[in-house]
């Protein structure tokens, strides 16, 4: 364990925000029962760059990568912060999940950690009241909509690779626009008769107020 301290210490160079984002990698392999040295083969292969590890984080497995990137896409273009729930329903209701149920989601730390695994660990509720979801980093935005990644192929060096959107487009916001437009066109085939509670429905409050803004 100590061996593994010094070279943690030694490649984060100093850098708070590395370790935060290895160390989970690390953990995971120690829950598997794999042991210090399959510990220590994967930090040596994880990336000194900060902005190289946010690469190797987004690019190590193609799975569930529509609703990664539809996460990662309503973070950054929401034009007020979204708290976890209408987070939760954005991503199911626009990632051809449509059959899924509002009234019965995730709560508490099971939806916390559905947000953690979705974003590939980017992102995090507040502690304020009421909580929201953010990136952990500003830098974690800098890198999404820097010049030379976005709308590009992202490798973490193992034979998989995936191709990020273009996160400084406009037609992102349009995209918002038509989703929230389709969310408030369901609720409304659902409820015709009653009036759309905003529990059973939780983004039906920012789609009605923001639709016309994104758009």
């Amino acid at each position: 364990m100590d061996k593994l301290r010094q070279q943690l210490l030694r490649k984060s160079a100093g850098v708070f925000l590395w370790v935060v984002l290895v160390i989970p990698r690390l953990n995971s392999i120690y829950n598997q029962g794999r042991g210090f040295s399959a510990m220590l083969r994967e930090l040596e292969n994880v990336p000194k760059s900060l902005y190289d590890v946010f690469a190797n984080i987004l690019s190590r497995d193609a799975e569930n990568l529509d609703e990664c990137i539809t996460l990662i896409r309503w973070i950054l273009f929401s034009l007020r912060p979204l708290r976890p729930i209408e987070l939760y329903a954005a991503v199911q209701k626009t990632c051809s999940l449509a059959d899924i149920d509002d009234s019965i989601v995730p709560v508490g730390p099971m939806l916390a950690k559905y947000l953690l695994h979705c974003s590939r660990g980017l992102v995090e509720i507040t502690p304020a009241e009421p909580p929201v979801v953010q990136f952990i980093h500003e830098t974690v935005r800098d890198f999404l909509i820097n010049a030379e990644v976005r709308g590009g192929r992202l490798s973490a060096g193992n034979g998989i690779s995936v191709i990020l959107p273009d996160f400084q487009a406009d037609s992102h916001h349009i995209t918002i626009a038509e989703d929230c437009l389709q969310y408030l066109l369901n609720v409304s085939q659902e409820t015709l008769s009653t009036k759309p509670s905003t529990r059973q429905h939780p983004l039906v409050s920012y789609a009605a107020e923001y639709w016309w803004r994104h758009m």
